[in-house]
């Protein structure tokens, strides 16, 4: 699928028109991370049912796009990946663990960090039913970021690993371990 194709259908399922030039800049995330939470809904009954299709990413473009279903994070973070590259944001997937339960019990999200064409990065997630956030948040390194209730902070090692944690008992969790 070409890029411009895949514009189209995206901004025509979020409902607003494609400006007629796209700039990946902060201004333009914001406001398509906004969009996409309030208009594909998360839905995990494909994942409740047993009835997973794919996670090809035609056939997800497929379902949600131009099917107008939802999806969870497996499904929605790198579709809408796909449409931040498209424009032409870089895009990094991170698989995280989402709670305390066996690994084999879908106990991992996807979500994504996302440069924007200033160099600023941000964490993008518009499914995640357990910290959901309706706009993307900038990553500043060490710096405490609250989504939904929970303490975030982003670090990064000597290799430039970065590295999500998540506060709880006084105490940080890497998320990406």
């Amino acid at each position: 699928m070409k890029n411009d194709e895949l514009i189209r259908a995206y901004f025509s399922r979020l409902h607003i028109p494609v400006p007629e030039k796209l700039v990946p800049d902060a201004d333009t995330l914001i406001k398509l991370h906004i969009r996409h939470v309030l208009t594909i809904p998360y839905e995990n009954t494909d994942y409740l049912t047993s009835h997973i299709n794919s996670a090809a990413f035609d056939v997800q473009f497929s379902e949600i796009i131009l099917g107008r279903r939802g999806g969870m994070c497996i499904d929605m973070n790198p579709l809408f990946g796909e449409l931040l590259t498209a424009i032409g944001y870089r895009v990094r997937y991170f698989s995280t663990r989402i709670c305390d339960r066996s690994p084999d019990d879908l106990n991992f999200h996807v979500i994504s960090i996302v440069e924007d064409c200033n160099g600023k990065r941000w964490w993008c997630d518009v499914a995640n039913p357990f910290t959901r956030f309706f706009e993307p948040l900038p990553v500043t390194l060490g710096e405490e970021l609250s989504a939904s209730g929970s303490l975030f902070r982003f670090e990064e090692d000597t290799y430039g690993k970065l590295t999500l944690c998540e506060k709880s008992a006084d105490s940080w969790h890497d998320l990406l371990a």
